[in-house]
């Protein structure tokens, strides 16, 4: 019914951005052009967060496309800096972590509830790291 389209507009949505040393200005562009896509689909806020092997910054609440974000970071790879965070925020009903996926398996979230999405900047990388990311969520890549 009303309530529950109502309700898919209202989901809180986070974005976690690897800007590890690894993830090429291409690669965060074509990040950065699939979350602006997301506001075609009747999202109204997106918070965008950076990480490489930690949380980066503050996060960036988006209620319209960007077409750039300041990139901090580009250290190496951690996915569970992530998960913390989520943990710490547990209202999220979604997340999706954009990575080239080279970092070792995270464990699960303990108090989020949040649905994780694992997007993969290549076929390559999401080949490499759907089997052990797939028990933790969705896993998918763009082809860049």
């Amino acid at each position: 019914g009303a309530m529950g389209s109502r309700y898919a507009l209202r989901s809180r949505l986070l974005v976690a951005i690897d800007v590890s040393g690894s993830m090429s200005s291409r690669a965060l562009a074509v990040g950065l052009a699939a979350i602006n896509r997301l506001f075609a689909h009747a999202v109204e806020q997106i918070d965008v967060i950076q990480f490489d092997t930690a949380v980066r910054g503050e996060a960036l609440s988006m209620t319209r496309a960007r077409h750039e974000i300041h990139c901090l970071g580009r250290g190496g790879t951690s996915f569970q800096p992530v998960i913390a965070y989520l943990d710490a925020h547990p209202a999220y009903d979604g997340v999706i972590v954009y990575t080239d996926g080279e970092a070792p398996t995270p464990t699960a979230p303990l108090r989020s509830r949040a649905r994780l999405a694992w997007l993969f900047t290549n076929a390559r990388a999401w080949s490499a790291q759907r089997a052990a990311l797939s028990p933790l969520g969705l896993t998918a890549f763009l082809e860049a």
